[in-house]
């Protein structure tokens, strides 16, 4: 029988165990690049370099673990309830929907694209203006709202996109100031940074874009001045420009005020004649929007109206009770319950200056500075004084101090000097917690020196031959360690907290449900409610009457709207009549008009529930039918 043989065409060849080319993989060089690039590997003609403690010390992977959790974060809360957030301030969110809503329905020019706070559905009874802020947000919003309706989620969708854009460009400024003095770990600035504020901002249509519009123009005019290209500028005036018309009032007065420090004080390498034409663009628009309300108020009205506002925001007078004449002859929104109050100035000034565990790491950075100090000075027993002496050893340290005491007086005056411009506004509603975004910095060029610091000092301890000098220097090092490791379980506690109870409010039912009791019973009735009148008015799509306290319930059973502190209503008063049929009782959702809380708001509740129907009470409201008069 013949043996069976193996043609030569068809034999396998022996695998040579030094031929490392016999297994040969078919993976594109581009996927090899962007897996190593992933990994932080790059490959030299030394070999591989291995980039994991520069990624580390950098911060960047923790930065897009801690955004990544704030969109699911949200993204959860969204789907439970798509009109607004569990942590939103409620009344101003649906401020901004409905001013939308009407510049679609009855134009930007019938309120000269001032704000329309009118809910009625008489034409006739538009436009009541509000005319203090700019109209950015309203219009954005409305804009979104041409495209995709009334569809909230989606558009508070785009606010959050706009958010965290602004999130990297605050990102790549940290990142540019820790450059330019030699240190790193810019992604770590978000540890400074609460919940409650990230959350509160990320979807409200005037904060969304405060870190877009504070840090683009600085970090687009540095990328100007690295590649040549004009456009960069252009970008950065036309982000200036669209801040002035778009922003709160007060947060773009800090705009200007950080972007002339951050030349002034050299943290970014900035020419004065390009933040010359920042102010410059940023002053004109605000020219633009005071002509806007002059041009549709007229000038002796409008004039009138701009004293009374800046004397009630900065003095807390004249009084709204003593002006409210005037802003309803000419159905102008009214505010004016803003008091001049010292002592609640400095707390305004104290919550806007807070960061988590910001204590903490003051007294560690004092700390770390007292402890170089000790290192690299020379004590003189002749004068007892400590000299520091100007040398290549020294350097990084005078650096460091530099920039940590810019840093201090840039956040500080950024945040304080607009907070004292208008001490009675800024009593009532401060910063909303967005300072955080001045002080974070400060607080990360703390750790990130302390870390490069113990680092130094760590190799340095190697050379030391002198046992008593290296268990000096060795326990020096260690309780300087031990007090870097206790800062960040402070901060870790101070973030566990705040997490646990936004992550709670968020995952669980949203509290702002209720909201949608109010359309379902009431819908295309005129309503009178104790907060802001927008916050039932948006759900009966009618006109209503807010700031309903005591005085607008008699202890009779009888009912005065005109009591009310707010009826936006064109007309209301001067021929015009309305009548209400229902009450909606919030026990939250405050507005700084809404004066009559605690014991008031039980006697409130009281006076109502004896005289009037109820028809519905949950946690946040009850809605009572109105017995006629």
């Amino acid at each position: 029988m013949d043996s069976i043989s193996t043609s030569s065409a068809t034999a396998v060849p022996h695998a040579s165990e030094t031929d490392g080319a016999v297994v040969e993989a078919h993976i594109p060089q581009s996927m090899k690049r962007s897996v190593l690039s992933w990994l932080r590997v790059r490959r030299t003609a030394q070999g591989y370099v291995l980039d994991w403690i520069p990624f580390l010390l950098s911060g960047s992977w923790l930065a897009a673990l801690i955004l990544g959790g704030y969109a699911v974060v949200f993204i959860v809360a969204l789907l439970r309830f798509p009109l607004v957030g569990p942590v939103a301030t409620v009344d101003e969110q649906l401020n901004y929907y409905q001013i939308a809503r009407n510049f679609l329905q009855y134009g930007f020019m019938n309120s000269g694209f001032l704000h329309d706070l009118s809910t009625s559905s008489n034409p006739a009874h538009h436009p009541y203006i509000y005319s203090h802020m700019p109209p950015g947000p309203e219009i954005f919003v409305a804009l979104l709202m041409k495209i995709v309706g009334e569809h909230w989620g989606v558009i508070r969708l785009v606010l959050v996109a706009v958010f965290f854009v602004g999130m990297v460009y605050f990102l790549r400024f940290v990142q540019l100031v820790l450059r330019e003095h030699g240190l790193t770990g810019a992604g770590y600035v978000l540890l400074f940074l609460s919940p409650l504020t990230v959350l509160h901002a990320v979807d409200h249509p005037a904060y969304s874009p405060f870190p877009l519009f504070l840090f683009f123009p600085l970090v687009a005019l540095m990328r100007y001045y690295a590649t040549g290209r004009t456009i960069h500028y252009w970008l950065a005036l036309t982000v200036v420009l669209v801040a002035s018309v778009y922003a709160v009032t007060l947060n773009f007065i800090l705009f200007c005020v950080a972007w002339v420090l951050v030349w002034f004080f050299g943290l970014l390498r900035l020419r004065f004649r390009h933040v010359a034409a920042m102010i410059s663009v940023g002053v004109l628009g605000i020219a633009l929007h005071l002509l806007q309300g002059m041009w549709f108020l007229g000038p002796s009205v409008f004039l009138e109206e701009l004293r009374i506002t800046l004397s009630n925001r900065i003095l807390g007078f004249p009084s709204a009770d003593e002006v409210m004449a005037f802003y309803r002859a000419h159905d102008i929104v009214l505010h004016g319950t803003h008091v001049f109050d010292p002592a609640r100035n400095l707390t305004a000034i104290n919550h806007s200056l807070r960061f988590p565990a910001r204590v903490v790491f003051v007294l560690l950075g004092l700390a770390v500075l007292a402890w170089v100090i000790a290192r690299i000075g020379r004590f003189d027993r002749s004068s007892h004084t400590v000299v520091v002496p100007v040398d290549d050893v020294s350097a990084p340290f005078r650096t460091s101090v530099g920039l940590l005491a810019k840093l201090f007086a840039w956040a500080v005056l950024s945040i304080v000097i607009p907070v004292a411009l208008f001490p009675a506004y800024t009593g009532d509603y401060g910063l909303q917690g967005l300072g955080e975004f001045l002080l974070a910095p400060l607080a990360v060029v703390v750790l990130a020196y302390a870390v490069r610091e113990f680092f130094k000092e760590g190799c340095a301890l190697w050379s030391v031959s002198a046992p008593g000098e290296l268990c000096v220097r060795g326990l020096a090092l260690f309780l300087m360690v031990a007090m870097l490791l206790g800062a960040f379980m402070i901060l870790a506690r101070a973030q566990q907290v705040g997490i646990k109870a936004t992550t709670h409010s968020h995952f669980a039912a949203n509290p702002n449900g209720d909201l949608v009791q109010i359309e379902r019973l009431l819908k295309g009735r005129v309503v009178m409610t104790n907060v802001y009148p927008t916050t039932a008015s948006f759900f009966t799509q009618e006109a209503a009457f807010g700031g309903c306290e005591m005085a607008a319930f008699g202890s009779d059973g009888k009912v005065d709207p005109s009591r009310c502190h707010a009826a936006f209503i064109k007309g209301y008063g001067r021929g015009v009549s309305v009548n209400p049929t229902h009450a909606v009782l919030f026990r939250s959702l405050f507005t700084g008009f809404t004066q009559c809380q605690k014991d008031c708001l039980k006697r409130l509740e009281a006076r109502l529930n004896r005289h009037h129907d109820k028809m519905i009470e949950t946690k946040l409201l009850t809605i009572y039918a109105l017995k006629e008069n």
